[in-house]
């Protein structure tokens, strides 16, 4: 389930994600990624964790994911690079659209956040938020990319729908 806030009044929706929305969480600190684990599994979500940007890019080659959350201070990558290679690197097709959150304990200056909305990310946190949350909004993001993906397709097949139309005019 997701919560939506309308008028502060929490809102609860099935999410449109078949079965569990699979996350992969990208993060340095042992007790981060065990405490995130604890908080998914009491919201039925399935969880990867790994703690470096090579994990994490191997993960998202070797499997399909619904949300990358991903610390912007790894050892070796960090947070813009490891989302400019997912939008860019053609191995990583699959992953192209896959919405991004990235989190971060330090505030990070406009330019280094502006280059990462550029980069493709959906959305910057500073770790001041509660994993819980997080994970609402995790789930409100998968939502409405599901939705977003769906209604991208429809107005694909109508666009189609109306050529094929058209040339069927043309003929008759």
């Amino acid at each position: 389930m997701g919560i939506i806030t309308l008028h502060d009044r929490p809102v609860e929706r099935k999410l449109s994600c078949e079965g569990k929305l699979r996350i992969l969480l990208v993060d340095d600190s042992p007790d981060y990624l065990e405490l995130f684990q604890i908080y998914a599994r009491k919201r039925e979500l399935n969880v990867e964790v790994v703690s470096c940007g090579e994990d994490a890019l191997a993960a998202l080659q070797a499997r399909e994911f619904d949300c990358l959350v991903l610390d912007y201070m790894l050892p070796d990558l960090n947070g813009r690079e490891i989302v400019e290679t997912l939008r860019t690197d053609p191995r990583f097709v699959q992953a192209r659209n896959l919405p991004v959150i990235v989190i971060s304990a330090v505030t990070l200056p406009h330019h280094k956040l502006k280059k990462l909305h550029e980069a493709g990310i959906q959305l910057f946190l500073p770790k001041s938020f509660s994993i819980g949350e997080l994970l609402v909004v995790i789930e409100n993001l998968c939502f409405a990319a599901k939705h977003d993906q769906e209604r991208r397709g429809r107005d694909r097949q109508f666009g189609w729908y109306d050529l094929a139309a058209k040339q069927f005019r043309k003929f008759n």
